[in-house]
């Protein structure tokens, strides 16, 4: 039997310390093109989001999920970011997301996770299509008492022309990270990572593995693709900032394995940007 060595204990101790990190504390996003097909006007993958439902619910303080094919058709559909909007097509957008919503808070129940759900319409304002102001109080004290919550991006009142604008699920993982201080932000995407390029539409594209904060941006050329909530670039510029608080992790929520490893500690695939 061969004995445990010093290199050996100092990496089953390092797995311990990674474990206890992940194990609590986190904040999750689970991406719409994830959890939903977004070729398919409110197509929810049902088993997906089970799957990844079943693995994480002991894992986060705060899950906060896109909209996929449901909030983003309607918001296109009305012109949501785009010119203002009546609270009559504001509507239409909110209860798309209250559809997609429901059926992962029905998944948590399902695995009897405590949780609450909370909509951003109910804390946030924007102002000509920005964060405005974030009524953070009650986030507090939910914090302080231990619960656990469940959001999404959502339509929010805009006081510049708008009337009406989205707050996405990227910026609400900021707001939470400023709030929960939590000791990692994980995003679930539809890729392993963020790459050099758009993998979708270069071959060429790399992936970083390891990254700064400080560092990221410059070494993301960008997506030609966009939708309501700004695309991949704003999504870079939103994780620069929340990699000011806490490490940020993006990893592929299809493989549901390699999340597993990461949970466990163990080798995985994946975007790590680094605090700072």
């Amino acid at each position: 039997m061969r004995h445990l060595g010093d290199q050996d204990i100092l990496s089953i101790l390092l797995k311990q310390e990674w474990r206890e990190l992940l194990l609590r504390d986190l904040i999750v996003k689970l991406g719409g093109s994830v959890i939903t097909n977004k070729a398919v006007k409110e197509s929810p993958r049902i088993d997906v989001i089970r799957s990844l439902v079943g693995i994480l619910k002991d894992r986060f303080r705060v899950l906060i999920h896109g909209g996929g094919s449901f909030g983003h058709y309607v918001a296109y559909e009305v012109g949501l970011n785009r010119r203002p909007v009546s609270f009559e097509d504001a509507l239409k957008v909110m209860k798309s997301m209250d559809r997609l919503s429901n059926i992962v808070l029905r998944s948590l129940e399902e695995f009897n996770a405590k949780i609450l759900l909370i909509r951003p319409r109910e804390f946030v304002i924007n102002k000509e299509l920005r964060l405005y102001k974030v009524f953070e109080d009650a986030l507090v004290e939910y914090k302080k008492r231990g619960a656990n919550i469940l959001t999404h991006g959502d339509v929010v009142v805009d006081i510049g022309k708008y009337n009406f604008s989205v707050c996405s699920g990227d910026v609400l993982a900021l707001i939470f990270a400023r709030i929960f201080r939590p000791k990692a932000v994980i995003f679930l995407s539809d890729v392993d990572g963020i790459y050099t390029k758009d993998p979708k539409r270069d071959p060429s594209a790399k992936l970083i593995e390891d990254i700064s904060g400080s560092e990221l941006v410059g070494a993301f050329e960008g997506s030609s693709s966009t939708d309501v909530t700004g695309g991949m670039k704003l999504k870079v510029e939103t994780i620069k900032r929340i990699s000011e608080i806490t490490d940020v992790y993006v990893l592929n929520g299809f493989k549901l394995d390699n999340l597993k490893r990461f949970l466990s500690g163990d080798d995985f695939v994946g975007t790590r940007i680094r605090r700072g």
